[in-house]
């Protein structure tokens, strides 16, 4: 295990083309399994995704292999990560049969596909190709997995190991044609610390993940300031606060620094229309307008900043809606 735990790969941060492999098999069970789209949820957020940065695809594999989401749909809805992280969650079944082999060689096609429709369209051939493949390790037809090679066109894959039953066997498995092997499980049935993971995962990119520079973002008109409950008592926001890399300062203060600009960035990051903060610069956002009147609107809005029970909301300019 150690070998590929050694020096961090130097990947660039800039114009990548991800494709995350899950494994959706009875090996990996239920509860591993929502572990590991939660992981893979958090882990998009460490990447810029956006037209010109970051893409994303995403293949689950179990006796066969299945896109969730490709490139060129990134592509046309490129910063609409909510898109992809539905569509993880949508992803209920688990399959009785592992084949390994078939996720990752669905991968290597679509990275192969994509890589000739940007030639076509001559751009993004600077792009690196990324796969990350979270897995137990397993897989029943190991002959095939054996025979399969990584592709030239694929800059690095990254193995992220986890499950009930992980095992030296699942580290030989992957190690012919994975760029680096992570333990999440440990060979002794242990689970290492899921924040101890994903450092150990950004490393290998090199670009901190919680950069103190904010990317240039279209500029938000304001719309209002409005209840931060509706007449029904939910939320009209939804909270972007589970994102502490991007949002809390360097010395974990909840006044942050540029809390307008953090909260801007972010919401248009993950493809939110609109986005709000309140008077403790909480940051919120959504994909419409609609349920903002479900609670009406409030006066005790503050410069860029909302009150105690209110949020002053802003919209991206040219992207506004009344309903989600």
């Amino acid at each position: 295990m150690g070998k590929y735990r050694g020096q961090p790969l130097k990947l660039p941060c800039q114009m990548l083309d991800i494709i995350f492999a899950l494994d959706q098999t009875q090996s990996i069970g239920h509860e591993y399994s929502e572990k590991m789209k939660n992981f893979t949820k958090e882990l998009m957020d460490r990447f810029f995704v956006s037209p010109d940065n970051t893409r994303l695809g995403l293949v689950k594999f179990g006796k066969r292999a299945e896109y969730v989401n490709n490139l060129k749909l990134s592509r046309r809805k490129s910063g609409r990560q909510h898109q992809v992280l539905k569509l993880i969650d949508s992803m209920h079944d688990l399959d009785n049969i592992t084949n390994l082999h078939e996720g990752l060689k669905m991968a290597f096609k679509q990275h192969k596909k994509y890589d000739e429709f940007q030639t076509w369209r001559r751009q993004r051939q600077d792009a690196k190709n990324i796969v990350f493949v979270l897995t137990d390790g397993k897989t029943h037809d190991l002959s095939a997995m054996k025979s399969l090679l990584r592709p030239p066109y694929v800059t690095a894959v990254i193995a992220v190991l986890l499950g009930p039953m992980v095992s030296e066997k699942s580290t030989e498995v992957l190690a012919h044609l994975a760029t680096k092997i992570i333990h999440w499980t440990k060979v002794d049935g242990t689970e290492r610390d899921k924040q101890k993971v994903m450092n150990e995962i950004m490393e290998n990119f090199d670009f901190e993940p919680c950069e103190s520079k904010i990317p240039d973002i279209p500029k938000a008109k304001k719309f209002g300031c409005f209840a931060k409950t509706t007449d029904r008592g939910l939320e009209a926001l939804n909270s972007l606060e589970s994102d502490k890399c991007f949002l809390i300062d360097d010395d974990g203060s909840l006044t942050r620094e540029d809390a307008f600009e953090k909260c801007a960035w972010l919401a248009f990051k993950r493809g939110y229309r609109v986005f709000g903060l309140d008077g403790n610069n909480t940051c919120s956002s959504a994909h419409g307008l609609w349920r903002f009147y479900k609670g009406g609107f409030e006066a005790d809005c503050k410069d860029k900043a909302g009150g105690y029970g209110s949020n002053i909301v802003y919209y991206f300019k040219g992207n506004i809606f009344l309903i989600p």
